[in-house]
């Protein structure tokens, strides 16, 4: 994570980084983080993230950490 924090200062705008970032701390379980840096990733152009909560269901990542935010973006990971 400290890599992917230190390409932000770098980089701030780099969607690739937002959305890596926001997927570790999704998996750290710090949901509040995660949202943010989301829809940080969202607003400034990001592809929808509905493809990655669907990857992450059927790889048989944990499935209560991508409920929340998949709940406030309305994907489906059931």
């Amino acid at each position: 994570m400290s890599f992917l924090s230190k390409g932000l200062e770098i980089e701030p705008a780099d969607a690739l980084l937002v959305r890596n970032l926001a997927h570790a701390y999704l998996f750290r379980g710090d949901f509040t983080k995660a949202i943010k840096l989301y829809r940080q990733y969202l607003k400034n152009g990001g592809e929808s993230l509905k493809k990655d909560f669907e990857y992450f269901r059927k790889a048989g990542f944990d499935r209560s950490a991508i409920k929340k935010p998949a709940r406030c973006f309305l994907y489906r990971t059931d």
